[in-house]
């Protein structure tokens, strides 16, 4: 019997909430079995500076380092802890 539990992690940027500066705030979506979250990450970023496809900021810069360094430590766990910490309490 195959299994249709699904779980997946989308990092994205709303760009249509942009600032006046073309900064848009960054979210984790989780979806499991078709249900969503979005977390906000509290980062910043320049609108022609976020790479949706590769879900991490375009260039070498060193903001652009720091941040998909933050992305990339940012884990599963990390998201998660919060909500997995407060539905195993009874």
């Amino acid at each position: 019997m195959r299994s249709t539990k699904t779980f997946s992690i989308l990092i994205w940027q709303y760009a249509q909430r942009a600032d006046a500066n073309n900064e848009a705030n960054l979210y984790a979506r989780i979806s499991l079995n078709g249900k969503k979250a979005n977390i906000s990450l509290k980062k910043k970023l320049n609108v022609n500076s976020w790479d949706s496809k590769k879900q991490r900021a375009k260039g070498t810069k060193a903001s652009a380092r720091y941040l998909n360094e933050y992305l990339e430590e940012v884990g599963v766990e990390d998201l998660l802890s919060p909500h997995i910490h407060a539905s195993h309490q009874t």
